[in-house]
């Protein structure tokens, strides 16, 4: 949570996930939403949370974090595409566009040494 006094600028989310991989499964975690009000939109607050709460994720030993979300917004904060660390999004349709699925190491080789599925919590691709 970002705050500026007692007012809340923003928040960001953390899930657990995991990948599935020929080597089994292994943790990520799963970041976003990122939120910040309306009045501090565009003012350089959403860069500054995620870096921040990326840095607390990463002191805590987490490997790697995926992400939905804007490539042109979060490559700022060392987001890549997924599929750089041989990462495939579960239930995505053969062809469909995967540009929204972005992902980042904190542990080099974590995640593109072993490559995998990865499930989001909250797909919207669910099939159930």
């Amino acid at each position: 949570m970002l705050k500026d006094g007692n007012e809340i600028i923003g928040q960001n989310i953390f899930f657990p996930g995991i990948i599935e991989s020929e080597e089994g499964n292994y943790p990520v975690l799963t970041m976003g939403p990122v939120c910040i009000g309306k009045k501090h939109q565009r003012k350089g607050y959403g860069k500054l949370l995620v870096e921040q709460t990326m840095a607390i994720a990463k002191s805590l030993g987490y490997g790697g974090v995926c992400i939905e979300g804007d490539y042109a917004f979060y490559r700022n904060c060392g987001f890549t595409f997924a599929r750089d660390f041989a990462l495939q999004y579960k239930n995505l349709p053969e062809g469909m566009e995967d540009s929204f699925f972005l992902a980042v190491e904190f542990i080099p080789g974590y995640l593109s040494r072993r490559g995998g599925l990865y499930e989001s919590p909250y797909s919207p691709l669910d099939p159930e």
